[in-house]
């Protein structure tokens, strides 16, 4: 059970480093927004001096800067713990791959697979067939011969037709 609940937690550690890493990636996009509208700004506040927007986009700026600050402290701590978790051995976060389809596959397709997959339901689907086999033969041994038509039969240079 201590495995299976390490397991779980290395699979929460992962997907909270997931959503950090997509949340970073957005908010980079965010700060470079935020830069050149600061940079805009105090290219009209060359112009203009009585200008107070080029205060308020700076402190924009700065927030976005420091919710940048602190997704990296956030996915330091997930790679920390996952470190932890890994026995004491450093995990890179470009090492780790996460799989973008987390669709789940009907349930049909997954019983399928699991049939296929299982050794005992093989052996059970061969035993099912040899025996079905089995009782077809003892079925064509117990019904007699019966041929109904025209039959033509010779012995001895003698030729008998009939039904």
């Amino acid at each position: 059970m201590l495995r299976q609940e390490v397991l779980l937690n290395a699979k929460k550690q992962l997907l909270e480093l997931q959503i950090l890493q997509k949340r970073k990636k957005l908010e980079e996009k965010r700060v470079e927004q935020a830069k050149r509208v600061y940079d805009q700004i105090q290219r009209f506040f060359a112009v203009d001096p009585a200008n107070q927007a080029l205060n308020k986009s700076k402190v924009a700026w700065l927030q976005q800067q420091f919710e940048l600050d602190q997704l990296d402290i956030q996915v330091n701590n997930t790679l920390m713990e996952l470190q932890k978790l890994n026995g004491g051995n450093p995990i890179q976060a470009d090492q780790i791959i996460f799989v973008s389809d987390n669709e789940v596959a009907e349930m049909q397709m997954l019983w399928a697979d699991k049939l296929s997959a299982d050794a005992k339901v093989k052996m059970l689907s061969a035993r099912e067939s040899v025996t079905e086999q089995g009782v077809k033969l003892k079925k064509n041994k117990l019904l007699p011969d019966l041929t109904s038509g025209y039959n033509y039969q010779g012995v001895n240079s003698s030729n008998y037709s009939g039904f």
